[in-house]
């Protein structure tokens, strides 16, 4: 532990806005980064590789150390991140020009309409 028996450890509240939600978070300055992004990926679900972090016009990376940034109490700060992969779709998409001649007269023979449909309205 880094703290003496009796060390009280500085905590400051600040405003972090994410999209478009704000969370009150209490920062602990004398610890590393890495626990102020967990506390963000608790929240949020913003894993902290992707986590981008600022204060005003600074930026804090990993080797930030907070009790330099002089954080004020209440201070805003913006999270940038996304929260979760986008997963890969189900099922491939198939367009009729992708397919085989064969399989495209199976599709016309079917009755599936080809390109656009003129409505006959349009304005030049």
């Amino acid at each position: 532990c880094r703290f003496k028996k009796g060390e009280a450890m500085t905590t400051i509240p600040v405003k972090v806005k994410w999209v478009k939600e704000k969370y009150d978070v209490e920062v602990m300055v004398d610890e590393p980064v890495e626990v102020f992004k967990a506390q963000l990926y608790a929240l949020t679900g913003v894993p902290p590789e992707r986590q981008k972090i600022t204060a005003g016009a600074k930026k804090i990376e990993d080797s930030t150390d907070l009790k330099t940034l002089n954080l004020k109490p209440n201070q805003p700060m913006m999270l940038i991140g996304t929260a979760d992969v986008l997963a890969a779709p189900a099922e491939k998409q198939v367009f009729v020009e992708d397919l085989a001649p064969e399989e495209m007269h199976g599709m016309i023979a079917a009755g599936v309409p080809m390109g656009l449909e003129n409505l006959g309205n349009t304005c030049y």
